[in-house]
């Protein structure tokens, strides 16, 4: 028998324990904050881009430059990142396909 006095192995709950959400809306909430986050990140991709592409039109003012050629010099930029993205894309699709079918 136990003593009133002795203190017990039971832990009582705490109101921070009572006022705990159950771990499925800890998953709705990260899954919506992804998609907040895939917007943002949209954004600020787009924005930047946007402020650099402003950034060299300004500075071929600057210097004397034509906009044609400052624009072709963005596209062709622009046409290499791309490709090398796609390289990158098909690099990983292909280590994916392989860990698939060897895996």
């Amino acid at each position: 028998m136990q003593d009133d006095n002795e203190p017990s192995d039971a832990v009582e709950p705490t109101d921070r324990m009572r006022r705990r959400r159950p771990r499925r809306a800890y998953g709705i909430d990260r899954a919506a904050g992804q998609k907040k986050h895939g917007l943002r990140l949209v954004r600020t991709i787009a924005l930047g881009f946007a402020a650099t592409v402003a950034a060299l039109i300004w500075i071929a003012d600057q210097y004397g430059i034509e906009r044609a050629v400052m624009l072709e010099f963005v596209q062709t930029s622009l046409m290499f990142v791309l490709g090398l993205a796609a390289a990158g894309a098909i690099g990983a699709g292909a280590l994916i396909l392989i860990k698939r079918f060897l895996g």
